[in-house]
């Protein structure tokens, strides 16, 4: 259902319909979500989001902003979703419990998934050959630097970090 390509820049995409730059009204909306699909459960606290994101606004502003950033995703992927005529009201996103988390029934691919994935595969294989095509197979996933082109503090780390296992392979 939603595909998230975080090499080379950041992009997103509905039933393989991509979601345009238009859709977000904010940078920081479009990392949110990309924040979540990058957390391996897929789901992630307010108090975290809040502290990622908006950490420099007061604590009633904060709330808005939190409140206003999940409406423009849950948008976003429903613009995306409708150009390929979806009638149904299907949400990709949900906020219950504090948590903001993948709708149960919703699946997620991102290239960074798959390149981890495939690094784990590669890893526990013995036989060189598999072993080769497998790192071959990660390294053509990586078409440049993770969340090329954002800056904050968590963006850097993410960025770092699979800079480090794309040399490594």
């Amino acid at each position: 259902d939603i595909k998230m390509n975080i090499f080379g820049g950041v992009e997103f995409f509905v039933k393989n319909e991509p979601v345009t730059e238009g859709q977000w009204k904010r940078k920081k909306r479009k990392l949110i979500l990309c924040c979540l699909l990058l957390n391996h459960g897929n789901s992630l606290s307010k108090d975290r989001i809040i502290d990622l994101f908006f950490r420099e606004s007061s604590i009633e502003n904060s709330d808005n902003l939190f409140h206003q950033a999940i409406s423009n995703i849950r948008s976003a992927l429903k613009s995306a979703s409708t150009t390929v005529r979806e009638i149904s009201e299907k949400q990709y996103i949900v906020y219950e419990g504090k948590q903001l988390k993948i709708a149960p029934g919703i699946s997620v691919f991102s290239d960074a998934a798959e390149f981890e994935r495939l690094l784990e595969k590669a890893s526990a294989e013995e036989e060189t050959t598999v072993k080769t095509d497998l790192l071959k197979a990660a390294i053509n996933l990586y078409k440049g630097e993770a969340l090329e082109g954002y800056y904050e503090p968590w963006c850097e780390q993410v960025r770092s970090e699979f800079r480090a296992k794309y040399i490594k392979a």
